[in-house]
């Protein structure tokens, strides 16, 4: 079914639709369009069975990535590096950000950017070349890796084992390395993996 029609993207956009996924129980399918003004703002979210538009809203700059946090809220970025989050009903477990609808968690420097849901309460995002944790109901962020003069290219995290995969550059060096980050463990929670031949595909996952 078509459940959507977005403005085409111009030659320096990377299209005119980015999907979010699917909601975690599978109910709700989240995306952004470029719609009037040529930027792409507009978040929709559309119900699984019926392709029907369920909500919408216009983020105030254009949203670069967006995640589920839960069924019921969405963790959004945009480019001007802020980090917000949308919920389709008001969750108290959310503390202050809680209420139903946007509201701007906190203002990113400009090497914030990729985010990645770790709990139904947290988000790890990337900042100053390192993986952050931000508690949201708390608002308290704690830096997890301390790499040096380091840019990042991605960051995913698996529930199943509670591990972070990143792929990053320290330096001057142009060598790519992905690296597994355990919070558990104490004596060394960060290992760089050994992998050959490897390439990033289109959702920035090796």
């Amino acid at each position: 079914k078509q459940i959507a029609l977005a403005k085409p993207a111009d030659k320096e956009r990377g299209g005119s639709v980015k999907l979010f996924g699917w909601s975690p129980d599978d109910h709700y399918l989240a995306f952004s369009t470029i719609q009037d003004g040529g930027k792409n703002r507009h978040v929709s979210i559309c119900d699984g069975m019926t392709g029907k538009e369920t909500s919408s809203f216009d983020a105030p700059q254009p949203v670069e990535k967006g995640a589920w946090l839960t069924a019921n809220s969405i963790v959004l970025i945009d480019n001007s590096h802020k980090l917000f989050l949308f919920n389709l009903e008001p969750d108290t477990h959310l503390g202050q950000f809680g209420k139903k609808g946007l509201v701007q968690l906190r203002q990113l420097d400009r090497t914030g950017g990729w985010l990645v849901p770790d709990s139904g309460r947290s988000v790890a995002y990337v900042e100053q070349g390192n993986v952050w944790y931000l508690e949201i109901p708390d608002n308290r962020a704690t830096q997890l890796t301390h790499l040096t003069n380091s840019a990042l290219a991605w960051l995913d995290y698996s529930a199943a084992n509670n591990k972070y995969l990143f792929e990053a550059t320290e330096g001057d060096s142009k060598q790519r390395q992905i690296y597994q980050w355990d919070p558990r463990a104490a004596e060394t929670p960060l290992i760089p993996l050994i992998c050959t031949n490897y390439e990033v595909n289109e959702i920035g996952r090796a």
